[in-house]
């Protein structure tokens, strides 16, 4: 893979030092601006530093091929935006309550060469 780049949440913006630490869950669209979601999710799988962490597709995507190809490149979830504003808002937090707080994330000293 070539040289990776990191993309900060509340800016967009790249850089070629990714933050300290991992996230507890990544909230991905299929649809970007600058890339494709199902590249991300490739290179966050194939990744030894990240690939445990969990990727929730949230797309307004309802096609197979998508929901097919994201399973297999090995997507956690995926969920189609609702249309509505405010049920878009409670299905964000229902993502976060369940992946941030009712699921078991793995022990930070997992590693990922130390699965069976």
């Amino acid at each position: 893979m070539g040289q990776k780049h990191w993309i900060t949440f509340t800016t967009g913006e790249t850089s070629e030092q990714r933050p300290e630490g991992n996230p507890i869950f990544v909230l991905l669209d299929l649809k970007m601006p600058k890339v494709d979601g199902l590249e991300v999710l490739q290179q966050i799988k194939a990744d030894e530093e990240l690939n445990m962490i969990p990727v929730v597709m949230l797309t307004s995507s309802r096609e197979e091929r998508d929901l097919v190809k994201s399973y297999k490149l090995g997507v956690n979830a995926y969920v189609v935006k609702p249309a509505d504003f405010y049920a878009f808002v409670d299905a964000v937090k229902e993502i976060g309550v369940f992946w941030g707080i009712i699921n078991e994330s793995p022990p930070k000293s997992l590693k990922v060469n130390t699965l069976g």
